[in-house]
């Protein structure tokens, strides 16, 4: 996000903080237990709802690429679709050399023996499993993120496109249609439904569309209560129905705060630094805590087991902002005016 941008939506960068720090709770409370040989069955409830820490960032993505280009007067596609490149790709590309390394050298490394592709761990070409696990989202980042030149050129032909889409993702998972060719999984994944969420949710900001206060809060209660329900309670429905509630309390939340709420943060707060290294925390964690459990003692003691969930995630996201300041303030930066 550019400088103005920053300034409007600082409550943004806290949203995406407390994703961010889901997203480590959901993978380092199961990582943990396995190594650890525990199973903590309200430990597991929480690891399991930060997968929807994913959710989250994809709605948060749909609406800042929303934001931030359909609140300019100009846009230059050819500008657009570098920035998102060097913004994918250059923090991306380090970690997942280091990893296709880490996996010719140690094959086993991975406790789920998974096939490695080149061509996605390199790219994000969906054509197989990357090196590092976590780059799958990534794939749809980037899809949305080439699909949304046409909103660039024309909204109105985005706009009919995005009715279609949704309606072609529905057609496609209520059909039972089955196939093993990826780029065809990945265009009609229910995920993209998400993006295009943020898209309207970029719109009703733009356009200061308002309701009551109190019906915005209700909106947000009754949206994660279905979502208590159906995850939880009621599992009878198609599989992706948590995910579609979830984004619609994120849809709910982030408009409640903009609308409401929006206040000016300082750089300080540690949800915006957080907030600030998202993306190098997603990347960085997920092998960094699987190296650091592998070499902390066998403990009994609850109290012991809780400091290590603690402790991995405070060095994760620790890590994670170092790397942020080094490869998206610094390296990112001379790639930019290296490309001018």
């Amino acid at each position: 996000m550019n400088k103005v941008i920053k300034k409007q939506l600082g409550v943004i960068q806290v949203f995406r903080g407390l994703a961010a720090v889901m997203v480590v709770f959901h993978h380092v409370i199961p990582s943990l237990g396995y190594f650890q040989n525990k199973n903590y069955q309200i430990l597991n409830y929480i690891g399991d709802v930060g997968k929807y820490g994913v959710d989250f960032f994809f709605v948060l993505s749909g609406f800042i690429i929303t934001y931030s280009n359909l609140n300019k007067e100009n846009n230059d596609v050819l500008i657009y679709i570098k920035n998102r490149v060097i913004r994918i790709y250059t923090p991306y590309i380090p970690i997942s050399l280091a990893m296709l390394f880490l996996y010719y050298m140690l094959p086993n490394l991975s406790q789920g023996n998974r096939e490695i592709n080149l061509l996605t761990s390199l790219t994000l070409f969906p054509s197989g499993e990357p090196a590092l696990a976590v780059a799958w989202t990534l794939t749809f980042e980037m899809l949305f993120y080439m699909l949304f030149i046409i909103c660039l050129y024309n909204k109105k032909m985005w706009d009919v496109f995005s009715v279609f889409w949704v309606a072609s993702i529905l057609i496609f998972n209520f059909s039972g249609v089955e196939t093993d060719n990826a780029v065809i999984n990945l265009f009609f994944s229910n995920y993209n439904i998400e993006f295009i969420i943020g898209y309207l949710l970029g719109l009703v900001i733009l356009k200061k569309i308002k309701i009551n206060k109190y019906l915005s809060i209700f909106f947000i209660l009754i949206s994660i209560l279905l979502f208590i329900e159906f995850r939880f309670i009621n599992k009878s429905f198609f599989n992706f129905l948590p995910n579609l509630l979830f984004t619609f309390f994120t849809f709910n939340l982030i408009y409640f705060y903009l609308t409401f709420r929006n206040v000016k943060l300082k750089k300080a707060n540690v949800f915006m630094m957080m907030g600030n290294a998202t993306y190098s925390i997603y990347l960085i964690h997920g092998p960094l805590h699987s190296i650091i459990e592998r070499f902390l003692p066998i403990t009994n003691h609850i109290t012991i087991y809780l400091f290590y969930i603690l402790l991995i995630s405070v060095i994760c996201i620790v890590v994670g902002y170092i790397y942020y300041l080094i490869f998206e303030n610094k390296i990112m930066n001379i790639v930019k005016q290296k490309l001018k």
